[in-house]
């Protein structure tokens, strides 16, 4: 690691930060064995963009492990929405597909009713990048529905190349037109789906008796609100002291790719007890995705005996590139009191919560931008398998969360 020592490279970072936004496209439903019409006219499968930017899927390859291979060409730009879905199907016409609504029609791809596979290549460059692969067994392991799609259940950030993750679709939803015919939820989140609200941060402050929340979103889809979980146990039972249901405040944006703040502060803690905090995201549909904890100690202020706080800032910049393969630069400013140095760590973790590597342990001072890279290995010296890893840093009591794609 090293220190970014001129204005020049404060400024590269900078752009860096801009240019390396990128968005997270996955599959997230397939009907491979429709009943209600022909597979020749009632194939699909749907494309759920959880990133924070919009993204033109143009020029992109579709592809199995076989023969079967399908270059988009939309004749223009063909954009999946930030928080946003996009339905690619063999037949675009609604009165011969079973009033499925199509964003894209393809040619030269099917979908077998036993085992297949569905990959994603980003052709925009001159080496091809992987985007998103589901390889599905035909029922073995993966749903194996006629009449209903295979529908994902998890969160962004789990692995949806994941049998566990995948089940046979209960309902038609609205948007695909009219009462009868083939379950499924295309182009949406169907009631079997969650699909959380993506935080970029969620943090708690100890004031004097007061305890401030403060979180941010990236983007949301469906939100209708958050709600408020607290305890005196880390992994003791949390008890819902607020809801959007009754807090204006806590009410949801529905869908939007949009960056939104919210913030609740709790004025029924007393001072010199250390709490923790849980956030649910609970969608139109019902469905919840749950966050945290985090905790927070409230102390009365006294500017003459109580010392300002080490750490007053500190922020984790966007890791570029993003998705990476091999390695991403990640970099972060600390603020801290003058004179002082804080304790300052920086590590990975997998999606099961354990610690991959450390990049970042020791004591840094204040206004300075620091940067490191990770080169997708872990504490020792193996690589990584690819899939979704997060970036934490933390500085006292404080903590950013960061979320990292590496794509082989």
């Amino acid at each position: 690691m090293k220190k970014l020592a001129t204005v020049l490279r404060l400024l590269v970072m900078v752009s860096f930060i801009f240019t390396g936004l990128q968005a997270q496209i996955m599959i997230t439903e397939i009907m491979q064995n429709p009943s209600a019409v022909l597979d020749a006219d009632g194939e699909w499968f749907e494309l759920y963009n959880a990133g924070g930017s919009d993204v033109d899927i143009n020029g992109w390859t579709m592809e199995d492990n076989g023969t079967n291979s399908h270059v988009i060409n939309n004749g223009s730009p063909l954009i999946i929405p930030a928080g946003g879905f996009l339905v690619l199907g063999n037949n675009s016409e609604q009165s011969t597909n079973g009033n499925l609504p199509i964003d894209y029609e393809y040619s030269s791809f099917t979908l077998a009713n036993g085992d297949d596979e569905v990959i994603l290549l980003d052709d925009s460059s001159p080496t091809p990048v992987e985007i998103d692969r589901i390889e599905y067994d035909g029922g073995s392991n993966w749903p194996d529905p006629a009449g209903s799609s295979m529908v994902f259940i998890g969160s962004p950030t789990d692995e949806n190349n994941d049998y566990n993750n995948w089940i046979t679709s209960s309902s038609r939803e609205l948007n695909y037109v009219g009462s009868t015919g083939d379950n499924g939820s295309p182009g949406t989140i169907g009631s079997d789906q969650s699909l959380p609200v993506e935080l970029s941060s969620f943090t708690a402050k100890g004031l004097d008796s007061q305890v401030e929340l403060s979180w941010t979103t990236q983007s949301e889809v469906d939100n209708a609100g958050f709600e408020v979980f607290r305890s005196q146990d880390r992994d003791g039972e949390y008890t819902q002291i607020s809801s959007y249901t009754r807090n204006d405040d806590l009410k949801g944006h529905g869908s939007t790719s949009e960056i939104h703040h919210y913030s609740y502060v709790d004025n029924t803690v007393a001072n010199e007890i250390t709490y923790y905090y849980k956030l649910r995201d609970v969608s139109v549909n019902g469905e919840i995705g749950e966050h945290g904890p985090v905790n927070a100690t409230p102390r009365a202020q006294d500017d003459e005996e109580t010392p300002a706080p080490l750490v007053t800032e500190f922020k984790l910049h966007n890791a570029y590139p993003n998705p990476f393969n091999p390695g991403t630069t990640l970099s972060f400013s600390v603020h801290a009191k003058a004179g002082e140095k804080v304790q300052v760590t920086l590590d990975i973790y997998n999606l099961a919560g354990v610690k991959v590597c450390s990049l970042v342990n020791e004591k840094m001072g204040a206004t300075e931008l620091y940067e490191t890279t990770w080169n997708a290995a872990n504490n020792n010296g193996q690589t990584v398998t690819n899939g979704v890893y997060f970036a934490v840093l933390r500085a006292g009591e404080l903590q950013q969360v960061q979320k990292l794609v590496l794509l082989k």
